[in-house]
């Protein structure tokens, strides 16, 4: 699964998903900046990317606008509100997770809920059922996270 990252979110969360080996975009290098949330997605759609975002007030509508209209797109995984930089380790893995699930991007309309962990339970924060995390990637997230707190 690819991403691409919507303007109000940290720009550590596109670094720690590249570390991890993860293919990310983030808005601003894309020349997205300011533009409507309908054409973000639209443009993550047409580059098979699934939309990161926390925007919770706006998406869900376009999601099921989109469908109505019989628009794809690749996915959106949205948190509730606002994401500061100190979560987005803790994104970061739960966008790992999600991308060990959808390795080559999902052949539907995605729309997942990134939970803050106080809420998370058991499942590593994403709302669509057990996660199958690996020791593996585990490892991987904390030698990104170490590497990029050491710089």
């Amino acid at each position: 699964m690819k991403y691409l990252t919507d303007e109000h979110i940290p720009l550590l969360l596109a670094q720690l998903l590249r570390t991890a080996g993860i293919d990310v975009r983030t808005a601003q290098e894309c020349g997205l900046l300011g533009q409507p949330d309908e054409e973000l997605l639209a443009f993550a759609a047409q580059e098979s990317r699934c939309l990161v975002t926390a925007n919770v007030r706006d998406f869900p509508r376009i999601a099921r606008d989109f469908a109505a209209h019989d628009e794809r797109h690749a996915g959106i995984a949205c948190g509730f509100g606002t994401m500061p930089t100190t979560e987005a380790p803790q994104v970061a893995a739960q966008l790992v997770r999600l991308h060990e699930q959808y390795p080559h991007g999902v052949d539907f309309d995605l729309f997942v809920y990134l939970i803050r962990s106080k809420y998370s339970g058991g499942n590593g924060g994403l709302n669509t059922g057990p996660c199958s995390a690996t020791y593996a990637s585990s490892l991987r997230l904390r030698s990104s996270i170490s590497s990029i707190s050491a710089e």
